[in-house]
């Protein structure tokens, strides 16, 4: 077989010498295209963002019993914050609120991210994880409140990495604001805020921990 690069005859006659180095670098360079190519699959596939499951593993109550899920508290290390919670608007979002109060998620969870005058953040489970929870995503649940001082805003990926384009918030991870931010108006759930204990919030930093979090459901 002659393979022919540029005016070379590389398997005949003169410049075999050249031809045969000129064969070697032809099938290298082939080869180490298609490695480099694999490489950055591979690379792509790896890195992607894993997808959470969907489904919580709970199903959410009715409609009445959702109602009457109205309240709650977090115990820091720096005091109590009493909240108020928004179970019709936010159902989903309130339901695993109690869900993971229940199971003591939250127990000794740190607050992992603080941006002054802006917000305080919890519910990575995993430390140095800044993207870990449960293991699950919630269906957006955007209304009407407003992202304000107390607020209570779930996490989500932005919209760059939501490769579903579901706009799902996360299934533990949430804020309370720090001073008004129009700008999220609804680009994330807002599920609840403090009603009492904002001082406390005021006072939280980055490594501060949450000792408890509990949720009441109001009796009948």
């Amino acid at each position: 077989m002659n393979i022919k690069l540029g005016d070379y005859n590389l398997l005949s006659g003169k410049n075999r010498w050249v031809g045969t180095w000129q064969i070697i670098m032809y099938f290298s360079t082939m080869y180490f295209s298609r490695f480099v190519f694999l490489l950055m699959l591979l690379t792509a596939f790896h890195c992607r963002p894993a997808l959470a499951s969907p489904d919580p593993p709970f199903s959410l109550p009715s409609k009445h019993e959702l109602g009457r899920i109205r309240s709650g508290v977090i115990y820091t290390n720096k005091g109590a914050i009493y909240l108020e919670l928004f179970p019709h608007e936010a159902p989903w979002h309130v339901a695993n609120l109690k869900h993971l109060a229940d199971t003591g998620f939250y127990r000794n969870l740190p607050f992992h991210l603080y941006e002054e005058n802006y917000f305080i953040q919890c519910g990575a489970p995993q430390a140095g994880v800044l993207s870990s929870g449960p293991g699950y995503t919630l269906p957006a649940e955007f209304n009407e409140h407003k992202h304000l001082v107390g607020t209570l805003s779930m996490v989500r990926r932005p919209d760059d990495l939501d490769l579903d384009h579901l706009r799902s918030s996360h299934g533990s991870q949430f804020r309370i604001m720090l001073a008004a931010s129009p700008h999220m108006n609804g680009q994330y759930t807002v599920f609840g805020r403090v009603i009492k204990g904002m001082e406390v919030v005021q006072s939280l930093r980055r490594g501060d921990r949450i000792k408890d979090l509990q949720v009441f459901v109001q009796k009948r």
